[in-house]
């Protein structure tokens, strides 16, 4: 009856209306899969591309603190040739300006030879080694360095992240007072600075880590520390 009733409206006989409805069905199927009308955070994912696994090693006990960070990403369209890398170094106390951030390229990418670095954003663009086409994946590696930083290390997704695995190197020399991971947490939570129930004891080699899945945008995960 619907049919009918639509091809009366439309002036076409009821074979010619389906016809029209199975089109339009298979172009908003194709939109879907495109991603191209999706939201993910504050990205559309659309625009490209998510996150399938981060791997990130966060050494604190030699020299400046480095973050070595591996993305293996998901292009969500035909031809994405880039990528933004962006995260956030807070000062030790939050209250005074934080140290300027590098950026290195290990593998997988090139980079811009200088990365914007607002207040305590730090953001630079990542040209991949080659186009992808779309459901492909692809691995890249990035350092970044910097003099100091927060007592925390967390993911706070604003696109797409499917895992996340996150390992803190300390001093075996200078291991915290207590340490806790932070899962779907909110990010006041941060600030807060309170143990959470999952408490993580350093190994020998002064290393914690955790494994983080089903990462909702605008929550934190990660560690985080007390001296």
């Amino acid at each position: 009856m619907r049919m009918r009733g639509l091809a009366e409206l439309a002036k076409h006989d009821e074979r010619t209306a389906r016809r029209h409805v199975d089109a339009a069905l298979a172009r908003l199927a194709k939109v879907v899969t495109d991603g191209g009308w999706a939201r993910d955070g504050d990205v559309h994912v659309g625009s490209g591309w998510y996150v399938d696994h981060l791997d990130v090693v966060l050494r604190l006990d030699n020299g400046p603190v480095r973050s070595i960070e591996r993305r293996t990403i998901v292009a969500t369209r035909n031809g994405l040739d880039r990528v933004v890398n962006s995260v956030d170094v807070l000062p030790p106390d939050r209250d005074g300006t934080p140290s300027p951030a590098r950026m290195e390229v290990m593998f997988g990418a090139m980079a811009d030879p200088v990365g914007a670095m607002t207040g305590h954003h730090f953001e630079s663009q990542i040209l991949l080694s080659r186009d992808l086409r779309r459901a492909e994946r692809h691995t890249y590696g990035v350092v970044i360095t910097s003099e100091a930083m927060a007592s925390h290390f967390v993911c706070v997704p604003l696109r797409k992240h499917k895992s996340f695995d996150l390992t803190v190197r300390f001093d075996p020399g200078r291991r915290p007072a207590a340490a806790w991971v932070l899962d779907h947490a909110r990010t006041r939570a941060i600030d807060e600075h309170r143990p959470t129930p999952a408490l993580l004891e350093p190994d020998r080699a002064g290393e914690v880590r955790w494994s983080f899945g089903r990462l909702k945008n605008g929550l934190a995960y990660g560690i985080q520390w007390r001296w």
